[in-house]
């Protein structure tokens, strides 16, 4: 799921650069300058928006993964401590 967003987006994101680098071909054919520093700031800020997405979603993954692992160490825990327990009431005479 978290793959086909990434793809999905670079997919978008590629529409865009391509909108973006004919839009300043012709700007810079114009001269323009200041839009083209603007243009690429955008291009900056789009890229570094995909890049949290994809982090923020492989954190959550780890938190989850963190509390399934915490879950089955608690659950060890409690067969341990149960196993010692029946153990201890196996000596008793």
């Amino acid at each position: 799921m978290v793959l086909k967003n990434v793809v999905q987006g670079f997919k978008i994101l590629r529409v865009n650069l391509v909108s973006v680098i004919k839009l300043e071909s012709d700007l810079s054919k114009l001269g323009v300058t200041e839009i083209d520093d603007m243009l690429l700031n955008v291009r900056d800020a789009e890229f570094t928006g995909l890049e949290l997405s994809w982090m923020k979603e492989k954190l959550t993954n780890s938190r989850k993964k963190i509390l399934e692992n915490e879950t089955k160490i608690k659950m060890l825990e409690t067969i341990r401590q149960a196993n010692l327990e029946l153990a201890r009431l196996k000596k008793r005479p």
